[in-house]
């Protein structure tokens, strides 16, 4: 689910940005924050599978949202 919600930010932004809504002084910078949100979200759950710390049949995406969100913030 936070990943999906990074992939929805960056539509929105790109779109924003398609619109005029987004200078390209704002979009910039923006787009790649969510672009490194995502890529630590994605070397989050990497870890997590690489260190079998959720199996996802067992947890929810709230769960497994609140682990990726420790590992982000441990790092």
């Amino acid at each position: 689910v936070y990943y999906q919600r990074v992939l929805r930010n960056l539509h929105d932004i790109d779109e924003d940005y398609a619109t005029g809504k987004l200078s390209e002084a704002e979009y910039i910078p923006e787009r790649e924050a969510w672009v490194q949100r995502g890529i630590q979200t994605l070397k989050a759950l990497d870890e997590l599978n690489e260190e079998h710390l959720i199996a996802p049949e067992e947890a929810d995406d709230a769960a497994i949202d609140e682990i990726i969100e420790q590992v982000l913030h441990k790092g």
